[in-house]
């Protein structure tokens, strides 16, 4: 067997696969050949090595820990930061309440969401259209009676009415169209001193009017002073 021989066959000899016969040729040769039996020594040692890094137990339950603690620690800062997001928006928008709530009476701001959910939206449908109907709802609040058609803005009909609450308070909800659009009067029976107010909410624009006898608030998209001009039309007519 010469060093060539050796060099090819020396993975089976080093793991014991050689066959007996074979294997006793290849040890004679290491023995006469010092070159091949110092190749061979190296080729031992790094074959050990190799075995003894297969063989050894890796700890892996520290590493495993920090990396679940870092993926946790992910995700609550994520939920740090989306509770922060959430919080802020809560924030804004009561604060942007609070701002119109200190500006705008809040019979105004009542008004503009009655229309919005129930003239835009048409998210209730408990209306009247009767007068003698809308006359006995508008008696429970303290009117004699209601002539509704008369308290149409200029270039509207009446539609439907029905009782609403505003601000805590009765009010008679009364819808106008033209057409192109729909008009909200709110109507309660007072005395008192006589005040008005405007306001644009979300698009709506309101304005309310305080008389000795009643307070009437409009709610139209036209712009403007529409709302205040119908709210006057509205007071004079029923007053």
């Amino acid at each position: 067997m010469n060093c060539t021989e050796i060099t090819m066959l020396a993975p089976l000899y080093l793991s014991g696969e050689m066959e007996a016969t074979r294997a006793a040729e290849f040890k004679l040769h290491l023995e006469e050949c010092s070159s091949c039996a110092r190749e061979m020594e190296h080729q031992r040692e790094f074959d050990a090595r190799i075995r003894e890094g297969l063989a050894e137990k890796v700890e892996t339950t520290a590493l495993v820990s920090r990396i679940r603690g870092r993926i946790s620690a992910q995700r609550r800062w994520r939920q740090v930061q989306w509770l922060a997001a959430a919080c802020a928006i809560v924030i804004a928008v009561i604060g942007w309440r609070l701002m119109i709530d200190r500006r705008v009476p809040l019979v105004c701001i009542d008004a503009a969401e009655d229309h919005r959910d129930e003239v835009i939206d048409r998210r209730h449908r408990n209306w009247t259209s009767d007068a003698a109907a809308l006359s006995a709802l508008a008696h429970r609040i303290g009117f004699e009676s209601i002539d509704a058609p008369a308290l149409a803005p200029a270039g509207y009909r009446f539609e439907h009415g029905k009782l609403c609450r505003l601000d805590g308070h009765a009010f008679v909800h009364l819808v106008y169209a033209n057409g192109n659009g729909e008009v909200s009067i709110f109507l309660r029976p007072r005395s008192g001193a006589t005040k008005e107010s405007e306001a644009e909410i979300k698009g709506e624009h309101v304005a309310s009017l305080h008389t000795d006898k009643l307070i009437v608030v409009a709610v139209t998209m036209e712009p403007g002073d529409a709302a205040r001009r119908m709210a006057q039309r509205a007071a004079s007519a029923g007053g």
